[in-house]
């Protein structure tokens, strides 16, 4: 039986028939009964140790003692126990090094969370009620203990937390325990970092709010410190995202006690996909391919990515096969967002890599882009830790119009599957579920309302965001600034919805004195300041509370409902959806229903599409994934190619909406556009 699971990780050097046995045992106890075990013969962070690995084995588990078993029943002999003295020295190490000694004190205070047994002792557990007994045996249910021993797990299966995060004191309010909550990897996770990856691309596919970036950065340390000359690309889609990316890995490095200076655009690059060529503060790694093989370079002005990139593949092409060498230039690229990017550039990257060119794609980041599927992933992950599964189910069901006859997509059994859907089905009915997460589980027992939606006229909607605030302030009194987003989920912000942001940036300081940042306008979230955003602007970001104002009438559109599910997903406390009543009577009555038959029964009934219903939807969609662009994408385009700020940006698009521009022509748009910036 395969054992790759995300409940299931296990990492041994030898092992024995009897042994196997034992551990599939409890690898179908894990699956079965959604139980995170790690069995490993060493702290995954201690490689290089030489282990007596023939002789033990440990059995992790979240709230659960540390199992130490003896492979020859040698528990209480002298030998073993020096054993266990060396396993408890490089535990204690790890606590030193990352500071965890500050919260679970030296290795004499935590050793009583370690416990030995012998395997013959352990062999006997073959059946679910015997392995369920022995952990229930082995179980903490005080707070304080679960703490501790969780801690000692992460340092053994390599899931650093930052312990300054933690703190000492057992949290008590709902926003305190997500933010001292102690991360565990699961075995999906766990694999992608510390498994050997030879081969020439390696897939990591998922949805959004899997941890993929955090995996990347896991993996980026990993391959920066493997020796002193591997130089290593890491880029994304969005600039904004590539911004933060590049702030957070020398923080990473440091928290991961990276004792190597990174050499930045020496051995290490780290910038979003295109770039150009003239302004080097704007480096992308398509214009550094370019540089490094004499390719020629194209910018927005002269088409799409897709077009730069396979013209620039083509002239690269050309040149192998004159016979000219196009020797890599990096050792391993790790690109996050990989859905977002046209194939010709994944060759590009290709082509510019010597060992392995790392792929991060959302399955579902594009709720109507499933077709990705099929490509295998080398992990694929399902479980989202970033938002309760009863939002995600939510979330999926109003883009999807899973709420609706007909639906306004639909997956097919495989689809679901990667998606980490249960599917019961009878005929066309079909009832979707999810497994739920340990931590989401603690946190709704304690009252957690993990969606809301709030149906009020247009002309309230400013009330209705303040009003939904203080009620957040009412139940969190700890929230911050910060831990609170409001997104417009309008396809394209009119001039109206700009000055009502101005409007609502004025009343959130009147009424909380908050400052904020809006995301369109600086391009960053910052701390102290509550968060104001687009469509456009919310990759990547997450937040305690998300507000997502609908202030329109909700259609069948595939990029509006797909704008409502990102925004919906980006909470992982909170989504507070904000509609007004004018225009949504019906499908507020249908997302209200649905969302009640979720919170009472973690499941979605639906109704399947009819075959012409299907072939309906897929020609639709193939129309939307034609390459058009809309005005307001091609001014978007120019706006960032000519650096304008915000205010230009909204008095151009103002003038050209006033004068009542049509035309999608990019370069009849930026000649308007120059000719406006001289008045």
């Amino acid at each position: 039986m395969s054992q790759l699971s995300s409940f299931f990780y296990k990492n041994l050097e030898k092992s024995t028939p009897k042994l196997d046995s034992f551990i599939n045992e409890i690898f179908k106890y894990a699956v079965n009964n959604q139980f995170q075990i790690y069995i490993m013969d060493r702290p995954l962070m201690e490689k290089e140790t030489d282990y007596d690995t023939d002789r033990f084995i440990l059995i992790l588990s979240p709230f659960h003692a540390v199992t130490i078993v003896s492979l020859d029943n040698s528990k209480d002999t002298d030998e073993f126990e020096e054993i266990v003295d060396y396993l408890i020295e490089d535990i204690g190490y790890l606590g030193k090094k990352f500071k965890y000694n500050d919260v679970i004190g030296r290795p004499n205070k935590w050793r009583k969370y370690l416990k030995k047994f012998n395997f013959e002792e352990l062999g006997l557990l073959d059946s679910e009620e015997k392995i369920y007994s022995f952990f229930k045996e082995i179980e903490y249910t005080d707070s304080e203990e679960k703490r501790k021993v969780d801690l000692i797990i992460s340092l053994i299966t390599g899931s650093i937390n930052d312990i300054s995060k933690i703190g000492n004191e057992v949290p008590e309010t709902l926003l305190e325990k997500i933010r001292k909550k102690i991360v565990l990897f699961d075995g999906d996770q766990t694999r992608f970092i510390y498994e050997e990856l030879s081969q020439d691309i390696v897939k990591i596919q998922g949805l959004a709010g899997t941890g993929k970036t955090e995996l990347l950065l896991h993996r980026l340390k990993e391959l920066y410190t493997e020796n002193e000359t591997n130089r290593i690309a890491f880029t994304c889609h969005n600039i904004a995202l590539a911004n933060k990316l590049k702030s957070r890995v020398p923080e990473f490095f440091d928290f991961m006690k990276v004792e190597e200076q990174i050499k930045w655009n020496e051995r290490l690059w780290v910038f979003h996909g295109w770039g150009s060529q003239r302004n080097l503060n704007n480096l992308g790694l398509y214009s550094l391919i370019c540089s490094i093989y004499k390719l020629p370079f194209f910018n927005a002005s002269e088409g799409s990515f897709q077009s730069a990139c396979k013209k620039s593949l083509a002239h690269l092409l050309k040149l192998e096969e004159n016979d000219v060498e196009i020797k890599p230039y990096f050792d391993y690229i790790l690109v996050d967002e990989a859905q977002d990017f046209p194939e010709e550039f994944i060759q590009l990257c290709q082509k510019a890599t010597s060992k392995t060119l790392y792929l991060a794609g959302d399955i579902f980041q594009d709720i109507f882009d499933m077709q990705k599927l099929a490509s295998e992933p080398d992990f694929s992950l399902n479980k989202v830790y970033r938002t309760h599964p009863k939002n995600l189910m939510f979330s999926h069901a109003v883009g999807m119009g899973l709420f609706e006859q007909p639906t306004i997509t639909w997956l097919e059994e495989n689809g679901w599957d990667a998606c980490g859907y249960i599917t019961e089905f009878e005929g066309r009915n079909y009832k979707l579920t999810r497994e739920a997460i340990l931590r989401f589980q603690e946190l709704e027992m304690e009252g957690l309302d993990y969606t809301k939606i709030i149906k009020i006229p247009q002309s309230e909607i400013m009330n209705g965001i303040i009003s939904t605030i203080y009620g957040i302030k009412a139940k969190h009194p700890d929230v911050r600034p910060e831990d609170i987003a409001v997104i417009f989920t309008k396809e394209r912000l009119s001039r109206h919805d700009y000055e009502f942001v101005t409007y609502l940036e004025a009343n959130l300081f009147s009424e909380f004195g908050w400052n904020s940042s809006v995301t369109y306008k600086d391009k960053k979230v910052e701390k102290d300041k509550i968060i104001i955003s687009n469509k456009n602007n919310i990759k990547g970001l997450e937040f305690p509370f998300v507000i997502c104002v609908v202030n329109h009438k909700i259609t069948r559109n595939f990029a509006e409902r797909n704008t409502l599910y990102m925004a919906l997903t980006r909470s992982f406390l909170t989504s507070y959806l904000i509609i007004q009543e004018e225009y949504n009577e019906e499908i507020l009555t249908n997302f209200t229903n649905g969302l009640d038959i979720i919170k009472r029964e973690n499941a979605i009934y639906t109704l399947e599409p009819t075959s012409e219903e299907k072939a309906h939807q897929k020609r639709r969609l193939n129309d939307i994934k034609q390459p058009k662009k809309s005005q307001y994408e091609i001014l978007y385009e120019i706006f960032t190619n000519l650096n304008l700020d915000y205010v230009d940006q909204s008095r151009i698009q103002s003038a050209i909406g006033a004068l009542n521009v049509q035309t999608t022509d990019y370069r009849a748009l930026e000649k308007l556009v120059l000719s406006m910036l001289e008045v």
